[in-house]
């Protein structure tokens, strides 16, 4: 078995909140999030954070999640992950494009090595599985990991032309269930292999798959590959909770379902934020993970939908109430088009404690 990584900070920004809490108490009361903006026309909608309009959004987004982090140790290295910092630069009609928004991250951290991920959306949990091996592979001490995301254009054109865009509401697993709904994210976590102060949870394992078999069609298969390789070695293997990628779209919402059933015999307990919090794309996994850990921490799961809605043609056990169990172990789920596909194990630290 690999040994854990320390976790020693999160921050996250969603349509839900400034915060962790935040975003948890939206999760848990069904909070109206942030203002839901016409973007393209009337019926294309979009979860987006109001008070940043500038250029500089994505890093004004950044900026803010990681300063709710404690920076110490100082982070050597940082791994970014995101996907509309590459269709902003499509968007604009300067032949002159702005520094990727890791260049100005790592100039305002004073960090000099780094690397950015665009893998859709699954970018930040591509991310934060790089930090955590830079960490196991003994080539960095610590390293900050994330990403962060904006609506555009090209984004919402993008997945309205493959008919999975909502004209309506996200409605993950329901039976009335049309499609996803994007939105505005950042979320970034401070790994080490240090302990300067207690973790607030460890990193255990990552599951990545990439098979390039269809844009937006998914897997059972590969998904229950991730899931395979995220807990393999681990003593701690018994799942309780997982946040999946759960987007509300006919194809995503069962395949997840199918894939969970047949890699799990424990059948945990499954939610979606996306419902209340919207598709934050390259930012969905850390933003997951983070969620996650707050699971662990208050021995809490947020509901996915009332059972009213419930597609009772899956079989998983989707939450579909607010629940107060222990959750020791999580996994967080995030795919992308083009067939990407992740998992990342997140554990608390009572287990390890002896």
């Amino acid at each position: 078995m690999s040994k854990p990584v320390n976790i020693l900070g999160m921050g996250i920004i969603t349509a839900g909140g400034n915060n962790v809490d935040e975003t948890w108490e939206s999760l848990l009361f069904g909070k109206n999030t942030r203002s839901i903006f016409p973007y393209i026309s009337e019926s294309k909608k979009a979860h987006m954070i109001s008070e940043y309009k500038t250029d500089n959004k994505l890093f004004h987004m950044a900026n803010k999640a990681i300063n709710q982090i404690k920076l110490e140790p100082k982070p050597e290295v940082l791994c970014l992950g995101s996907s509309s910092d590459t269709f902003k630069k499509r968007e604009t009609n300067s032949e002159i494009f702005p520094d990727p928004i890791i260049l100005k991250l790592k100039e305002a951290y004073g960090i000099k090595e780094y690397y950015q991920f665009n893998n859709a959306c699954s970018s930040s949990s591509y991310a934060i599985s790089f930090g955590m091996d830079l960490i196991r592979n003994n080539e960095a001490d610590t390293v900050l990991v994330g990403g962060v995301d904006e609506v555009t254009m090209s984004s919402i054109a993008g997945f309205d032309a493959c008919r999975i865009y909502t004209d309506d509401k996200c409605r993950p697993f329901s039976k009335n269930r049309d499609g996803l709904l994007l939105a505005d994210g950042a979320g970034f976590l401070l790994l080490s292999s240090k302990s300067p102060r207690q973790p607030i949870a460890f990193l255990n394992g990552s599951g990545l798959y990439s098979s390039a078999n269809h844009m937006t069609g998914m897997e059972p298969e590969s998904v229950s590959k991730v899931i395979e390789d995220s807990i393999e070695g681990n003593r701690q293997n018994t799942i309780d909770g997982i946040i999946v990628h759960g987007t509300g779209t006919k194809i995503n919402d069962k395949v997840e379902s199918e894939a969970i059933q047949n890699s799990l015999s424990n059948n945990p307990y499954i939610t979606s934020y996306k419902r209340v919090l919207g598709h934050p794309q390259g930012a969905s996994g850390v933003i997951g993970v983070c969620l996650s850990i707050k699971a662990i921490c208050e021995n809490q799961l947020f509901r996915t939908l009332p059972y009213s809605e419930l597609d009772k043609n899956l079989e998983s056990n989707i939450t579909v109430n607010n629940l107060n169990s222990e959750f020791n172990n999580m996994l967080c789920l995030s795919h992308g088009t083009w067939g990407v596909y992740s998992s990342l194990m997140v554990s608390g630290v009572a287990n390890y404690e002896s």
